[in-house]
């Protein structure tokens, strides 16, 4: 019976290496390609939470991130995005799990910080306003969503840094 859950064990562990990752290779969509990849209501679920949340343009972030006057920087893009080129200092806790994974990162389960002066960005906006709505709702006080494409980051020639 060892045997067989042990063969069993090994054949689990090397399913993720057997299935082919297309995601990772191909590129994120831009916003207008969003819009003819999405229907109008996820859309307006963004432009929704827009409504609810804080926004920062870029040259305000620039500001901060030369003040070092924030607590903390959330990339909430997928890792292969954020290791291709994050702003510096930035931690990355990808969308899909930011409710989950912000938890130490703002000292949990020690004493919890939920007063933390936090930004949040992504590649085009939709993915850090639904991030930073969900931080709101989960009782965190002090979010600001930059509302900027991440290529205008790089186009003004402010810093990026790679993951290897």
């Amino acid at each position: 019976m060892i045997k067989v859950l042990a063969g069993i064990s090994a054949a689990v562990l090397a399913l993720p290496f057997l299935v082919p990752q297309p995601l990772c290779a191909q590129e994120v969509p831009s916003a207008a390609q969003m819009e003819e990849m999405c229907p109008d209501v996820a859309i307006d679920l963004v432009l929704e939470a827009k409504k609810s949340i804080r926004l920062a343009d870029m040259n305000s972030f620039k500001q901060a991130v030369d003040e070092s006057s924030y607590d903390l920087v959330i990339d909430v893009r997928e890792p292969s995005e954020y290791a291709a080129g994050h702003i510096p200092g930035a931690v990355n806790i990808p969308r899909g799990l930011i409710e989950f994974k912000i938890w130490p990162t703002v000292g949990f389960p020690d004493v919890t910080d939920q007063g933390q002066n936090i930004f949040v960005y992504c590649n085009t906006g939709g993915r850090a306003s639904l991030a930073g709505k969900s931080l709101q709702e989960l009782g965190f006080t002090e979010v600001a969503v930059v509302d900027m494409k991440l290529t205008e980051w790089i186009d003004a020639g402010f810093p990026i840094e790679k993951t290897h």
